[in-house]
């Protein structure tokens, strides 16, 4: 019986070539990547080509491009309250010089169009163009007016025979992927809709699939995977969890004994590009916001447990600015799966009733916290993600029964970006730390391990008898 690949759910003998169907519509580049790697041809210099590209788009790079030797780089996007969309650019060109009289390289001719260029929207309005151009260059100011804003935008150098790109209207730099990733290592995945992360209409690869419309599913491609930590990488990681430990009982252990430490086993850390992007470009955001709200809210937490652990290395670095920090949270190796190829499900995971602090991500600045909520594999160990948190103005709460609705509100539609719960002031437990907004979180890492009990392993007599059976929980997906 001959080998077989798999391919759009068939299967067919290595070396042949599917059957295509004459509404298969055509492929764009993620797909292309996927097939790629089905064929085993991910790591070949087109292919690793497509994928520079493919990253560059997905960290807000715009480019219309004529050819290799001709684009026009989209430096910076802005949208006004008028809805006049602002595009300031340079196009480029190697070998031959730009002749502006030839109409390929007449910036008059742009327009900015819906869904990949099925309706075009607007043209440039050239009395506010400010253009200017020497033989290897042009360059200026684009003003689009009446740009309608509930759907995606994209952007045309000049005429048709350049490719159109997606107006991103961020910080330029707001999307960037880390220096320290390995981008070669990456490779392409199908992203559903149901998985937490933003599946957009123009990456929807079902949308030219007949019938498609009916249903409302959006399927895309996002690009991830994951590295092994080395036995450095791990030593480091002990010293951090060892730093943090609260040896306390709460009755979410449900009798079970207190470990007074862990011992790890091995990690991963996960290269997500659509996570990361949608992080980072939040994370701008909240930067912005502190600035505009200026000073007078509280923009860190005190002596917070994993603060300062880590070695001031570029892989570590947070970004202060936006009050980033690294938490914990407790998950299983089925749940962290889902969590580090899609996103927490904030939005699936219920209402505020029977939340103390009310729907969202649940972080904790103790392994001691997130361990509570963790389950045993076969191998006998336990699962946490370390992840990147964005807190922003945090929400200090040391009240016994806060209004759960009231904490959402103040982050949602108020000035703060997280809560701090303090139970360790209250019960002498731990710290509760929420955002109400997945993209405030990066799981960055996965870390297996094994509870190590030193004096016997007994469960803890609870201090606070009197303390009621907290109704907080971690979301776990």
């Amino acid at each position: 019986m001959p080998r077989c690949r798999i391919f759009a759910a068939r299967s067919f003998p290595l070396g042949s070539k599917p059957e295509c169907s004459r509404e298969m519509p055509k492929l764009g580049k993620p797909c292309s990547m996927l097939i790629a790697k089905i064929w085993g041809l991910e790591h070949t210099p087109s292919s690793q080509t497509a994928l520079m590209r493919i990253l560059d788009t997905a960290q807000g790079k715009m480019t219309s491009r004529y050819n290799d030797n001709h684009f026009c780089i989209v430096t910076k996007a802005s949208l006004t309250s008028t809805n006049s969309l602002s595009i300031e650019f340079d196009l480029v060109g190697e070998g031959p010089t730009i002749d502006r009289s030839q109409s390929v390289f007449d910036p008059s001719a742009s327009v900015v169009t819906r869904s990949g260029g099925e309706v075009k929207l607007t043209d440039l309005d050239e009395d506010t163009a400010t253009i200017e151009s020497d033989d290897q260059h042009v360059w200026g100011t684009m003003t689009f007016r009446e740009v309608p804003t509930d759907c995606d935008l994209y952007f045309r150098f000049g005429t048709e025979d350049y490719t159109k790109c997606l107006v991103v209207v961020t910080h330029p730099d707001a999307k960037l992927l880390p220096s320290v990733w390995d981008k070669s290592a990456l490779e392409p995945g199908i992203l559903r809709m149901d998985q937490g992360l933003d599946v957009k209409d123009s990456e929807n690869i079902l949308k030219d699939w007949k019938g498609h419309n009916s249903t409302g599913v959006k399927v895309g491609i996002n690009f991830f995977n994951s590295l092994q930590s080395d036995q450095k990488e791990l030593a480091e990681f002990q010293r951090f969890f060892d730093g943090t430990v609260q040896k306390v009982y709460t009755r979410d252990r449900k009798g079970g004994a207190v470990p007074d430490r862990l011992q790890l086993t091995r990690g991963i850390r996960i290269q997500n590009v659509k996570n990361w992007t949608e992080y980072s470009a939040h994370r701008w955001q909240v930067m912005e916001q502190m600035r505009q709200r200026g000073k007078g809210l509280p923009d860190s937490i005190e002596n917070l447990k994993t603060a300062g652990l880590l070695p001031e290395e570029d892989k570590y670095h947070l970004e202060r600015e936006a009050n980033d920090e690294w938490l914990f949270n407790g998950t299983n190796d089925y749940a962290a799966k889902c969590i580090t190829s899609g996103d927490f499900l904030v939005n699936l995971a219920g209402s505020n009733a029977g939340t103390l602090y009310g729907n969202g991500v649940y972080l904790a600045e103790s392994f001691s916290k997130s361990d509570q909520y963790t389950k045993e594999n076969e191998s006998g160990e336990r699962c946490l993600l370390l992840c990147r948190a964005t807190l922003g103005f945090v929400n200090y709460i040391d009240e016994a029964g806060p209004d759960p609705d009231q904490l959402v509100q103040s982050c949602t539609s108020g000035p703060y970006h997280s809560v701090l719960g303090d139970r360790e002031k209250l019960r002498g437990t731990f710290k509760e730390i929420i955002v109400y907004d997945d993209n405030q979180v990066y799981p960055e890492y996965v870390f297996w391990y094994k509870r190590v009990y030193e004096g016997g392993g007994s469960a803890l007599t609870e201090e606070n008898n009197g303390e009621e059976r907290e109704t907080e929980r971690e979301t776990e997906s």
